[in-house]
């Protein structure tokens, strides 16, 4: 409930007396004072991050459920065109995080072709 800075206090400490030891205390909490400000500072970030990658997560998540919903109602429309788009759809469901790079490439040069 009262708390009161010791800096406030300071004019009354006879600094002649004990200047020296002010004087080497200070410097040794330097390092556990930054270490504990890079700790917060550090949490600080990562939850800032794992935030942003969360909501990336839910964009991507909406953006393929649109895409699927489109794809579906185009495959409802033109059965006759669809066997290719179905083939399309049966490798994208095989594909794991890895290899979605190289087959969102090939695909891309495929439908340019």
């Amino acid at each position: 409930m009262f708390d009161i800075r010791i800096d406030l206090l300071s004019f009354l400490i006879p600094m002649r007396l004990l200047g020296g030891l002010f004087h080497r205390h200070f410097p040794r909490q330097i390092p556990w004072e930054v270490k504990k400000n890079l700790a917060r500072l550090l949490t600080q970030w990562s939850e800032a991050v794992a935030g942003a990658i969360q909501d990336l997560h839910g964009q991507a998540l909406e953006s393929i459920r649109v895409e699927l919903e489109t794809l579906t109602t185009l495959l409802g429309q033109r059965p006759g065109e669809s066997e290719g788009v179905r083939d399309a759809l049966n490798e994208l469901s095989t594909i794991s995080v890895e290899d979605s790079r190289s087959v969102a490439c090939q695909a891309a040069r495929t439908a340019l072709t």
